[in-house]
């Protein structure tokens, strides 16, 4: 089976009003390959950080009654008002919601119409929506927007996804060695 570039590349020539763009295109390939490469892994990596329910390593002290009505507060603000279910505090976060994030809950709650979800992270003693969860929510907008007809080309729906992928957070560069791991595993290691 051809490789991809491959597939690009005889793409190109097969059609003659490309034909003569074929060396400038050519040229331009390794660099668009690449930029694409790029996109695909930093969309695979938000992809393997969704937000979703964990249940390891389980924090000593699951959750407080003043835990519960914070989060209770903080899911309100995001239209959850009747709760399902707070999942037990798993402690330890990946290092893209930064070096302060403690420990992490994921709390279901019902519409009237769906059902929805919300990961919420322990950062300086408080619990708040965290980096990668807000990046979720921008992302969702924007498959909503694009969904809904709100581009005008599906190059300005790739382009401004492409610009969303680049804001993604990121670990530190000492914490990047191992992406996955949590902030508590790296202050282990640290150690």
């Amino acid at each position: 089976m051809p490789s991809f570039a491959v597939c690009v590349l005889l793409s190109l020539l097969a059609f003659p009003a490309l034909a003569d763009d074929a060396k400038t295109s050519q040229a331009a390939l390794p660099e668009w390959l690449a930029q694409a490469r790029r996109m695909r892994a930093i969309e695979d990596h938000a992809n393997d950080l969704k937000p979703a329910r964990r249940d390891n390593p389980l924090r000593e002290l699951n959750i407080t009654d003043n835990e519960v009505r914070e989060i209770q507060d903080v899911a309100s603000r995001h239209a959850m008002n009747t709760m399902l279910n707070i999942s037990p505090v798993v402690t330890g976060c990946p290092c893209e919601e930064g070096p302060l994030c403690t420990d992490q809950v994921f709390v279901v709650a019902t519409l009237p119409d769906k059902t929805v979800s919300l990961q919420l992270s322990r950062i300086r003693n408080a619990w708040v929506v965290g980096a990668v969860q807000k990046w979720w929510f921008r992302y969702a907008e924007l498959r909503k927007r694009g969904e809904a007809g709100g581009f005008k080309s599906f190059d300005a729906y790739e382009s401004a996804k492409n610009q969303l992928l680049l804001e993604f957070p990121m670990c530190a560069l000492n914490d990047s060695k191992e992406p996955r791991a949590t902030t508590a595993q790296s202050r282990e290691t640290a150690k």
